[in-house]
Formats: structure tokens, C-alpha cells, sequence
């Protein structure tokens, strides 16, 4: 899921670069792992922004439920 989350986050415009897209990619996988951020951090806000783009809000508390995203092409 990490490397599908990167490549929608290039391929929808999101970010303009990979370095970007894996960055907000490896704020998803914390995420995923139970990490709670401090939304009032800079760099918190620039990946929370990027991935509710993609219907992702890591200011909620993960759920499997939550975890809907349609990678459509991106799926192994």
C-alpha cells in the first residue's frame, strides 16, 4: 500500500516529485502503525493536507474500516 499511496500521490498531482510522494507515503504507514501526531507541526500539516486529498486523515485514530482507498491500477 505504501508504494500505491506514492505513486496516486504523483499521478493525481499532489506532490511533483517522488521524494515528496514517498515522504507523505511514510506518514501513512505511521499512521497505519498507531502513531498520533502533533497537528501543529509544519511538516505534520503538509502530509495531512497531501493525503486527505486522497481521502486519508491521519488526525483520526487509524481503523481497518478507514481503509478504503481505491488504488485502482496501483493494486498488485
Amino acid at each position: 500500500m505504501f508504494r500505491e499511496i506514492a505513486s496516486r500521490l504523483v499521478s493525481e498531482g499532489v506532490v511533483s516529485g517522488r521524494a515528496g510522494a514517498l515522504s507523505t507515503a511514510a506518514y501513512y504507514q505511521l499512521w497505519k502503525e498507531g502513531e498520533v501526531f502533533d497537528l501543529s507541526k509544519s511538516q505534520v500539516q503538509i502530509h495531512r493536507a497531501r493525503l486527505r486529498k486522497l481521502g486519508i486523515d491521519i488526525a483520526k485514530p487509524y481503523h481497518f474500516s478507514n481503509d478504503s482507498i481505491d488504488t485502482g491500477n496501483f493494486a498488485d
